[in-house]
């Protein structure tokens, strides 16, 4: 695997941390993964099973595999959304080869505490915050006929808001309704069936909303449903009218 540029800081982080483990000493001879899938049943067992032969024709016997990463948003009420990253590196062992001549001779265990201490305290990217180790810093992994360690730390990253239409303020009159939108420029699309308020055709739905030009007729009954587009804009919210 070589070095790319990638803008994603999710992408551009897990590799970060593949390269950077795979530059220390302590894991110059232990084969490292990335995985952008966790399809580990397939490519990553079977490669384990094997145990990847090393250039120099040795079969190490342990891993390291540094998984997709994954989100949470632990405050709503900030707008981003801002978010805890966490990062998972697998450690996957065969003992029977990784302690014998021309394995590692160091230990799932081992290699799973190192790990913790190369990364807890890492800065990687200036849109993360520096690596810290997760409260479940180390647990057990369930592998097939290996010994496995999950690894955990977790970073802080900040998202700016998209810009958005503002929503739209739907009103009914004697018989019609109107729909206004703060958004310059933007287009008011519409439905009375309370059907989503489509601006054009979705994969194979079609048009189901009409353009707003002007006070609208309606029926008793009818559930209005609207949505402000714009360019460079987020649809609005759905605003709602039962009549």
């Amino acid at each position: 695997m070589s070095a790319s540029s990638i803008t994603d800081p999710l992408q551009a982080a897990q590799e970060s941390i593949l390269f950077y483990l795979a530059g220390t000493e302590y894991l110059a001879e232990v084969p490292m993964l990335l995985l952008r899938k966790e399809n580990l049943e397939n490519k990553l067992y079977n490669a384990l099973k094997v145990l990847a032969v090393t250039p120099d024709g040795r079969k190490p016997g342990a891993c390291v595999v540094v998984l997709m990463p994954t989100a949470d948003v632990a405050d709503p009420n900030l707008s981003g959304p801002q978010m805890e990253v966490t990062f998972t590196i697998r450690i996957m062992e065969n003992p029977t080869i990784n302690l014998s001549d021309g394995g590692t001779g160091k230990s799932a265990e081992a290699l799973a505490l190192f790990t913790l201490r190369a990364l807890h305290g890492l800065a990687i990217s200036g849109q993360l915050s520096t690596l810290y180790g997760d409260n479940a810093a180390l647990r057990p992994a369930e592998e097939k006929d290996l010994v496995a360690y999950d690894v955990q730390l977790k970073a802080r990253l900040g998202q700016n808001p998209e810009a958005k239409c503002a929503p739209v303020a739907l009103a009914a009159g004697a018989g019609t309704f109107t729909a206004t939108c703060a958004t310059a420029g933007a287009d008011i699309y519409y439905t009375t069936d309370g059907t989503f308020p489509f601006k054009a055709p979705v994969f194979n739905l079609a048009t189901m909303a009409s353009l707003y030009t002007g006070a609208t007729a309606y029926a008793s009954g009818d559930t209005i449903r609207s949505v402000a587009y714009a360019t460079n804009y987020l649809p609005s919210d759905i605003a709602e009218l039962l009549t």
